[in-house]
């Protein structure tokens, strides 16, 4: 494994930086790497979420706060100055896609020797004395497996309920799923008595350690730094990647089960379904776009044999056929 030093701060460039990593036929192609790093203030927002929708777009305007998309899954998250973030690329890892426990156990391990006890729990987050303190994604690209990870340290969490906007509750929605709910966040400064370089050096060794050892440090030429930057000019620094499409639909159906939170839309015309698509903080398996064209142009009388056909769990992880019919029934049955 090696570890790339990135002093960058810009987070559209440091995305931009993961996905090159991922998909180059450089000098790294080859190579397991790791790297740590910061974000300006910002939010990210993850692949599947509509960032209208989940981002208090007022408050960053008036405090001068970014907003990213990145290429995993998940949830929304703010990064500060406060904020580590860390990125593990793994050749040849399909059997690990979606194993969160494997990546943060260095996490895990560097609090311990430290005298913090610290947990996995749930989907995605690493959690102290019940806090959560870490939230994890993943991206895969062919057997490439891309994971990072947030590690809130010193950040200002009374930002964090300001930044992003509360989910609304849907009155009539009566099935097994449940609304999504914050869970409680702490600094590790809390438990520590370190600072944050520190805690980064500490948290860097064991990352490489735990992943066979540091084979060599790199930091980028100045082509691949060309390159990585039009990556970055070309997507994640635009408002299309970032944004996106908000069309009109007909319906909007949300609820939260253990796949994570799932909205799904719809749009119909003349007794065919024009489009209907799929938002939340869940984990792809396949293209969720790949499951949406299943259903366009299709007649709404088909929609039940189209979803038995084809199980959604192949694209949202963790999520069933029936959970999808119970957010789409109630709607569908009053357009029908």
């Amino acid at each position: 494994m090696i570890y790339i030093e990135n002093s960058s701060q810009n987070p559209a460039f440091n995305l931009a930086l993961e996905e090159y990593l991922v998909t180059t036929q450089g000098r790294f192609a080859h190579e397991d790497i790791a790297l740590l790093w910061k974000n300006q203030p910002t939010v990210v927002v993850g692949r599947n979420q509509n960032a209208h929708r989940e981002i208090n777009r007022t408050y960053l305007d008036e405090h001068n706060i970014r907003v990213v998309r990145r290429l995993s899954g998940g949830g929304a998250v703010y990064h500060d100055q406060g904020n580590i973030n860390f990125t593990v690329i793994k050749r040849n890892a399909h059997a690990l896609k979606n194993n969160f426990s494997f990546f943060t156990e260095p996490l895990v391990n560097t609090l311990a020797e430290f005298g913090v006890q610290a947990e996995f729990s749930g989907r995605n987050d690493v959690l102290v004395k019940g806090a959560k303190f870490s939230g994890n994604a993943q991206y895969s690209y062919q057997d490439t497996l891309l994971h990072h990870g947030t590690i809130l340290f010193d950040s200002d969490l009374s930002v964090l309920g300001k930044v992003l906007t509360p989910k609304p509750r849907v009155e009539d929605y009566t099935t097994r799923g449940i609304m999504s709910h914050r869970s409680r966040v702490a600094n590790l400064s809390q438990f520590l008595m370190m600072d944050l370089p520190e805690f980064h050096s500490a948290f860097a060794q064991n990352l490489m350690e735990s992943n066979g050892g540091a084979d060599d440090y790199f930091v980028l030429d100045e082509e691949e730094a060309v390159a990585v930057s039009k990556l970055c000019d070309s997507k994640y620094a635009t408002t299309e990647w970032t944004w996106g499409k908000s069309p009109e639909y007909d319906f909007i159906n949300q609820a939260r089960f253990d796949a994570g939170n799932v909205t799904v839309c719809g749009s119909f015309v003349g007794g065919f379904i024009e489009r209907l698509d799929f938002y939340g903080d869940f984990f792809e398996v396949g293209p969720i776009e790949q499951y949406s064209h299943l259903f366009e142009g299709k007649s709404m009388n088909l929609l039940k044999s189209i979803i038995d056909a084809n199980d959604v769990g192949n694209f949202i992880h963790g999520f069933s056929n029936d959970e999808l019919l119970t957010l789409l029934t109630e709607q569908l049955n009053s357009l029908l």
